[in-house]
């Protein structure tokens, strides 16, 4: 149980209560003893206050804030105080004996002065949680602005194509101009270009899927821009 866990870890170095695990598959003989047949059993062992050598069944709710609380109210002792200084550590003692030695008003007054940097530092917490909240939400906007995007819809030029492509594997669909094609086939291809990418990317496939208009028209006779891109990409496989 995780909660009984961590109340383990808790009472680690109390010196009046323990908190302990059993594995019954493991202590069969020990589980047999205390009457343990279902599990999660809790046994309380409550010696100090004349409780049943062969413990108690706690039937409390089994969640961590329950049974802390039980303990706290039936079975923790003073840890650190005037009646249990060995219960202190060395740093507890020292505060533990200046309070001894102060007068009613000098206690008093130390601990109103306490009592006002512990709100001083609650405010400062606040503004602090506050600042923090504005600057991760900063930060996820400028790491937003440097991702790129899976598709793009078209590269121009090398620098484009550097910026897209070079951290990463890029499929290139080179298309022929508008003017050369007409705006039905152009739409046509990119329908064919972005069944594959929606297939890719359903089968997990990590790839940025790049539009290159091939800018050579029989009008225009213009050099493709993404030749470049072309090159590189080919020398990259």
């Amino acid at each position: 149980m995780p909660d009984m866990e961590k109340l383990s870890t808790e009472y680690k170095k109390s010196r009046s209560v323990g908190v302990y695990q059993v594995d019954c598959t493991q202590q069969a003989g020990l589980c047999g003893k205390f009457g343990v047949q279902g599990y999660p059993t809790i046994k309380v062992f409550n010696f100090k206050k004349g409780g049943s050598k062969s413990g108690e069944d706690y039937n409390g709710a089994r969640e961590y804030s329950s049974i802390k609380a039980y303990i706290e109210k039936n079975m923790a002792g003073p840890e650190c105080g005037l009646e249990d200084k060995e219960g202190c550590e060395p740093a507890e003692l020292k505060i533990l004996e200046e309070s001894e030695r102060m007068s009613v008003a000098d206690r008093r007054a130390k601990i109103k002065e306490m009592e006002d940097q512990v709100k001083e530092k609650k405010e400062l917490s606040k503004k602090l949680e506050k600042e923090v909240k504005e600057l991760t939400k900063n930060m996820e906007l400028f790491k937003a602005g440097g991702e790129k995007p899976d598709r793009v819809l078209q590269l121009v030029n090398d620098a484009e194509f550097r910026e897209h492509c070079e951290h990463r594997t890029c499929v290139l669909a080179f298309l022929p101009h508008i003017l050369d094609s007409g705006a039905k086939q152009r739409n046509e291809e990119l329908k064919v270009v972005d069944t594959v990418f929606k297939k890719a990317k359903a089968d997990g496939v990590q790839m940025a899927l790049c539009g290159c208009r091939v800018e050579i028209s029989m009008k225009s006779k213009r050099r493709c821009p993404c030749s470049l891109a072309s090159q590189l990409s080919s020398r990259s496989m």
